[in-house]
């Protein structure tokens, strides 16, 4: 019989299941690399929980091949809010082979006012703070929430005060939505996604084409 056992938390789509036993610290490394796409990992912790058991986590994960980067806390809930969170997901990540990425949650103003808004020079300021830190821009993923403004995939209808699609003529309206922010960071390359996209996973080649010529006329 097994000494650990299994908990299922039921969370729908997003359902995992907590491991429950001894030596799991020392076995750690031969649960978790399976379960990775990639052999590296970020451990968030504490500084308490970190001094107890952080050296153990990650002797087990390099023993499995996984590499790991550790991000330490201070102790109690004060770190429990969306403040760190940011501070999280705000941060210069080393990938591996040269390759780093910078993340950024917030976005310029939306007509949906949501608590992760800044206006576009408050966007700047935090951008050009992480982008300073990025020693080699080529070798960087620029991870943003919103597009670079005046570009072809920042277009989005016009709404009124109602939020409602502006419609004139039969055609809906669009508006430029992008950040002059983001413009002015100047990435090596973006993920366009879904914005060249004519219907969910259906890729539009207008689009990319009108993309690709605002790519080639950003010095203009």
């Amino acid at each position: 019989m097994s000494e650990h056992a299994t908990v299922r938390v039921e969370l729908g789509a997003r359902a995992y299941d907590i491991l429950v036993g001894p030596h799991l610290l020392a076995e750690a490394g031969s649960h978790i690399r399976p379960l990775l796409r990639q052999p590296r990992v970020i451990v968030v912790t504490d500084e308490t929980v970190a001094v107890l058991h952080l050296d153990a986590l990650e002797a087990s994960l390099a023993a499995a091949g996984v590499k790991t980067e550790r991000i330490v806390l201070p102790p109690g809930e004060k770190t429990k809010d969306f403040a760190h969170l940011q501070a999280l997901v705000d941060r210069l990540l080393d990938l591996g082979e040269g390759i780093s990425m910078v993340s950024f949650g917030y976005s310029n103003r939306t007509p949906w006012h949501t608590p992760r808004e800044l206006d576009d020079d408050e966007l700047g300021r935090r951008l050009d703070k992480l982008a300073a830190q990025v020693s080699r821009p080529e070798r960087a993923i620029f991870n943003f929430h919103v597009p670079p403004a005046r570009t072809a995939i920042d277009k989005a209808p016009a709404l009124d005060d109602s939020l409602k699609p502006v419609v004139k003529g039969g055609a809906v309206m669009m508006k430029s939505v992008g950040s002059e922010a983001v413009r002015r960071v100047r990435p090596w390359g973006v993920d366009v996604s879904s914005g060249v996209e004519a219907a969910k996973g259906i890729k539009d080649a207008a689009k990319i084409a009108a993309f690709i010529e605002e790519v080639l006329n950003a010095d203009a």
